[in-house]
């Protein structure tokens, strides 16, 4: 089982990669650092008889360049390419990759822009999440270094939707090979408040009702705890999500997305938005049936 960090070069995006060799020695997989490559652009320094032979020569720079970064940062990682083919955004060219290599997730540091700014420019990490077939964990900017011992503990939560739960089928893929020992659960599900809803205690009742289902299909190996949590007063489902996190201790918050574009998120909202905009962790995500 491998997990795929995915860097640009930059240091802003090897930011990830302290953040995935603490996932992947909690999940028991391998470590690799990738990198999408254009042959017609990146290999154009390169002067070969072929554009193919131009990129190859440009992909073994790379690999060694990767491979150096990994010593620097003292981290078990393998170099690897994704060949950008005409045609294909560099997201296209990650994904392809991930499928190849049968990742069980695909980890990238976004840069902390904002939701106007993605909707304007665009991100790869957006792109990514679109389409992903396999869980992609996200590092914002606000993320803090990560602990270097202990069982790794994932927040997941859930709205109480059948989507909510491709977030659970995403995470059995991830820590199919972790040891019992290695990993823990907490289950949050959050409670908002109405005008005109139900009286308090029913609607807690509901949620500790949808909080069981969603446990049943839960892994149950590990260590796991459930959790009903109203909204904090002024605040929203993320900003809960987010002191759950802090108090609990997680190594991570997992959830699912619903893959929409981000000029959607700009003009709906969105808790994952929030979320990853402002957590101290890593967010794990999976993305549900359209």
């Amino acid at each position: 089982m491998r997990l795929l960090v995915a860097t640009d070069g930059s240091p802003r995006s090897l930011e990830a990669l302290p953040h995935g060799q603490r996932l992947a020695a909690a999940v028991g997989a391998s470590l690799s650092l990738v990198r999408a490559l254009d042959p017609a652009v990146d290999g154009a320094r390169d002067l070969a008889l072929t554009v193919r032979a131009s990129a190859e020569l440009a992909a073994e720079r790379w690999r060694a360049e990767l491979a150096a970064l990994c010593r620097e940062r003292n981290v078990d990682a393998d170099p690897e390419i994704a060949f950008k083919e005409q045609g294909m955004e560099v997201s296209d060219a990650l994904l392809a990759h991930a499928v190849r290599r049968r990742a069980a997730a695909l980890v990238l540091s976004t840069r902390g822009a904002r939701a106007l700014r993605h909707a304007l420019l665009g991100s790869v990490a957006m792109s990514v999440l679109q389409r992903t077939p396999v869980p992609v964990v996200l590092v914002g900017a606000d993320a803090a270094a990560p602990r270097s011992s202990g069982p790794y503990h994932i927040l997941v939560t859930t709205d109480g939707s059948p989507a909510s739960a491709a977030v659970l089928d995403g995470l059995k893929r991830l820590l199919r090979n972790a040891h019992p020992s290695g990993v823990r659960l907490t289950l949050l599900r959050v409670y908002a408040p109405s005008v005109g809803g139900p009286p308090d205690s029913v609607a807690i009742a509901r949620c500790e009702r949808e909080l069981r289902d969603f446990r049943r299909k839960a892994p149950r190996r590990f260590a796991l705890e459930t959790l009903v949590r109203p909204i904090v007063k002024l605040g929203g489902v993320d900003s809960a999500i987010l002191e759950v996190a802090r108090e609990r201790g997680a190594d991570a918050i997992a959830m699912a997305t619903h893959g929409h574009s981000a000029r959607y998120h700009l003009l709906t909202g969105s808790v994952a938005n929030g979320v990853l905009a402002h957590a101290t962790v890593p967010v794990i995500m999976a993305r549900s049936a359209p």
